[in-house]
């Protein structure tokens, strides 16, 4: 019967390894990097350890560029949101050849590129814009088409970044009268 019923000492290559599992777990290193490493480890006695240890960094730090270009790239873009400026919402009804300020506020854009503006109505005219893009909250000026034409208009400002992301103004009614108009 084995008086020494202590457990034994773990190896050093177990010390190792146990060792860089905590490095990975900290690091956020994928498993099959891990297990690549734990190979490597058991197997440290037939390998030159310069070497060994160069390769053991060179995985990890790119297993740490590549964890971090994933997070960077994948949602960068999924977080822009546009809306109309409050003070520089579009109007609820515009007369002909009429001029209106408005601006959109662009959130989480990153590449800090503003709005692209549009209009669309039933007909060819329906109107124009002082410029066809403008910076996060900066007004610009719309100006409705003349009388004749569309009898009603529908604005758009989308993100320059990420074109998928947008705001709508309802229809506005041309040529019963101004409501809702700022000033440019």
């Amino acid at each position: 019967m084995p008086t020494n019923l202590a457990r034994p000492s773990p190896s050093p290559v177990q010390n190792k390894r146990r060792r860089w599992r905590n490095k990975a777990q900290i690091l956020s290193i994928s498993p099959l990097l891990v297990r690549f490493a734990s190979y490597l480890l058991d197997h440290s006695m037939t390998l030159h350890k310069p070497i060994f240890f160069w390769i053991v960094e060179g995985l990890m730090a790119v297993g740490a560029m590549l964890l971090l270009a994933t997070c960077g790239t994948q949602s960068s873009s999924s977080f822009i949101s546009v809306t109309f400026t409050p003070g520089y919402v579009p109007p609820t009804a515009m007369n002909y050849s009429e001029q209106c300020g408005v601006a959109a506020t662009v959130t989480s854009d990153y590449k800090n590129q503003g709005v692209k503006w549009s209009v669309a109505c039933s007909t060819a005219t329906c109107g124009t814009f002082t410029s066809g893009i403008s910076g996060s909250t900066v007004p610009i000026v719309y100006e409705s088409p003349a009388s004749g034409g569309a009898t009603s208009v529908t604005l758009t400002a989308a993100s320059v970044t990420d074109p998928t992301k947008f705001v709508t103004s309802p229809s506005i009614p041309l040529g019963q009268g101004s409501a809702g108009c700022v000033s440019p």
